[in-house]
């Protein structure tokens, strides 16, 4: 009998032992929010883009209460082509386990949704989708990359583009205060 118990005492221990720990699941959630809480913010920004002069704007990033995705919303004043708006998402998707960017803005009445995914090092998220810059459809790498905790930077590049080559488009973030 007390053979029994004690069997039983570890078999409880062991099960509550288990719901103590985070599970696979949970651990990926938890990487999840580390990854993303440095984007949150007010931002203020300065674009450039082949062939234009640069503009700035600003950025409003937040995260939503369960902390696995972020709300993007970005301003510009365009200059001549007048003003610029963008809506975003970019969350951790727990169902497939994936990262997923979602994108709208008026220079282009479509919704861009793609997949990416963060690098090794956790400071940069990179995109890679097909594009259309005016010249149809092209393979693209987008990266927005953590510089700093009041730094960021975004750039496009044709993903056929060497290394070293300047990119399409780069937006520097630097952090309100």
């Amino acid at each position: 009998m007390r053979k029994s118990i004690v069997v039983a005492s570890a078999l409880l221990s062991v099960g509550l032992l288990a719901f103590a720990l985070p599970g696979p699941d949970e651990k990926a959630e938890a990487r999840a929010k580390e990854l993303l809480a440095p984007f949150a913010g007010n931002w203020d920004t300065e674009f450039s883009m082949m062939g234009m002069p640069p503009s700035k704007g600003s950025e409003v990033v937040k995260a939503l209460p369960h902390g696995l995705a972020l709300v993007i919303t970005s301003s510009a004043d365009m200059g001549p082509n007048g003003p610029y708006e963008g809506h975003g998402l970019l969350g951790y998707d727990r169902r497939s386990g994936t990262w997923q960017h979602a994108w709208t803005d008026n220079a282009d009445a479509g919704l861009s949704v793609s997949e990416g995914k963060f690098s090794e090092d956790g400071k940069s998220f990179i995109i890679e989708a097909e594009e259309d810059m005016g010249a149809g459809p092209m393979p693209m790498v987008m990266t927005m990359h953590v510089d700093d905790a009041d730094h960021m930077t975004w750039t496009m590049r044709a993903k056929s583009a060497d290394a070293g080559a300047a990119p399409m488009m780069t937006m520097k973030y630097t952090r309100k205060r």
